[in-house]
């Protein structure tokens, strides 16, 4: 059977539609999942009003210093933390092999202590990136 060009036309505009109309649910549907997201980081900002780093921040140093200790990391007390924007994302603590994006970088500057012993870390605000500047 030989479709006439109007039928084929039709044929092609029909599965176009169907087509299209996925496309577009496909957009609304990431959309929707982008904007989510945007609402659990602003809800995080709200509830977090940046006088203090989040839990899993702290969570991270705590984990980081047990790795180096070879102690638990429920012994590592918080004493302080400050708010602070980084030169780079080194945090201002490259090493010597490393390349440093030129971006500042918001996060924190955290002190720990465990008996007679501070650390001093730099994060960023997530805790992603995580550097030891000192030990006392």
């Amino acid at each position: 059977m030989s479709f006439t060009h109007f039928q084929k036309t039709k044929h092609f505009t029909k599965r176009f539609r169907r087509q299209l109309h996925v496309w577009v649910l496909i957009l609304v549907f990431t959309s929707f999942c982008y904007l989510e997201t945007s609402q659990i980081v602003l809800a995080e900002s709200l509830t977090n009003p940046n006088n203090s780093p989040a839990a899993e921040v702290i969570e991270a140093v705590r984990q980081d210093l047990s790795n180096r200790t070879n102690l638990e990391s429920d012994r590592f007390k918080l004493v302080k933390s400050n708010q602070k924007t980084w030169p780079d994302g080194c945090l201002g603590l490259p090493r010597s092999d490393e390349m440093c994006t030129q971006a500042l970088v918001e996060g924190w500057q955290i002190v720990i202590e465990s008996g007679d012993r501070t650390w001093i870390y730099r994060t960023d605000a997530r805790g992603r990136t995580i550097r030891l500047e000192s030990e006392k």
